[in-house]
């Protein structure tokens, strides 16, 4: 972990509260499980929030609150929780679909999800020294990079560390010479792919 590139606070309090959904969790979780500084935010933010629950004045329920509550969480798509491991073990514990080859050395895999929804979730394999199709992004995306590094105009990113960005955001990722990289994805939109090229891959690729 390089200790730069981490989730927001406001990120990580939707993670520590439960309030992201199933794919952007997971790729949340994909970077807490390695980063003792986030892990550490996240004890924090437990903490305050338990002692500002504590400072609340008792409230009248209602008489079915309970059952509503536990039919919620019998319904809910739970999140998978991501043990501290190394990048094997860790692709080993998602449901992944058979990988699509998108070039020589290139290839995806979409993840499968409980309750993931219309999101987006894929794990993105890229040899070193290449560049990805210049693209924007038309809603969020979480990336959590698992091995290797890239750059883009935003910075580098390298194993361990964590990168959001936002509908309008514009880039074209290029992978460092020294090796491969890996990558665990989560967005809500498709890739707004700037070739021709790109946009024929994209169709492949279903991103």
């Amino acid at each position: 972990m390089s200790g730069v590139n981490h989730p927001s606070d406001l990120v990580l309090a939707a993670y520590a509260g439960g309030h992201l959904r199933p794919a952007f969790h997971l790729v949340a979780a994909a970077h807490v499980r390695g980063c003792a500084h986030c892990r550490a935010e996240l004890r924090m933010l437990e903490e305050v929030g338990g002692a500002l629950l504590s400072g609340l004045e008792p409230a009248e329920m209602a008489p079915d609150a309970l059952a509503r509550a536990m039919a919620r969480i019998e319904t809910a798509a739970q999140p998978i929780e991501l043990a501290e491991t190394d990048l094997r073990d860790l692709l080993s514990q998602l449901k992944l679909k058979p990988r699509r080859r998108l070039a020589p050395g290139v290839w995806m895999a979409p993840v499968d999800l409980q309750g993931q929804g219309d999101d987006l979730l894929y794990v993105l394999r890229i040899p070193a020294g290449s560049r990805t199709f210049a693209h924007g992004h038309d809603g969020r995306e979480f990336t959590a990079v698992l091995k290797g590094a890239y750059r883009d105009d935003s910075g580098r990113y390298r194993a361990g560390d964590f990168q959001e960005v936002g509908a309008g955001h514009e880039h074209q990722p290029v992978v460092e010479p020294e090796g491969e990289c890996i990558c665990l994805i989560a967005s809500e939109a498709p890739m707004r792919m700037h070739s021709r090229l790109g946009r024929l891959a994209q169709l492949y690729m279903n991103v």
